[in-house]
């Protein structure tokens, strides 16, 4: 009866004492990357970035100490850039393709033989179309927005 006692105790010390150890090695290794600490905020880096232009931010995230940004610039073009949490400074701006907006891509479709346009979006670099062809037939268009080449979907 005292041997069963004694171990118990000891396995709920053991238990106790891993428990603690578990909880001190993650406390410790704990990646701190992901939340800014005394930094600039991200409403901050938002107005830095708004100040310099870039209107339409479409991502914006912090990361080693930056805040990481894809936005539009006002003459169209998507670039990425980071915001230095510590000073303020916009870094390593980067400029993609410029893409067709969708009125552009409407008047390249139409102009292709294209009519009766019903549906468009946008996705992953390009436009989805569906319209009618010039034998009246619906056709799904898959269209490069940055230069415009239309290609059929055949299905």
């Amino acid at each position: 009866m005292g041997d069963g006692y004694h171990e118990e105790k000891n396995m709920i010390a053991s238990l106790v004492i891993g428990f603690c150890i578990l909880f001190v090695v993650q406390t410790a290794f704990a990646d701190t990357s992901t939340k800014p600490k005394n930094e600039m905020k991200i409403t901050a880096a938002i107005e830095k970035l708004q100040a310099k232009g870039y209107k339409n931010i479409r991502k914006i995230e912090f990361k080693d100490g930056y805040y990481e940004a894809k936005v539009m610039t006002a003459d169209g073009y998507k670039a990425e850039l980071r915001v230095n949490t510590k000073t303020g400074a916009i870094e390593n701006p980067t400029k993609e393709v410029k893409s067709l907006g969708i009125l552009e891509i409407i008047k390249k479709v139409q102009a292709a033989g294209y009519h009766d346009i019903y549906k468009i979006s946008f996705d992953e670099g390009k436009y989805e179309v569906a319209a009618i062809d010039q034998a009246g037939v619906d056709v799904k268009l898959d269209v490069n927005a940055s230069t415009g080449e239309i290609k059929k979907d055949w299905l």
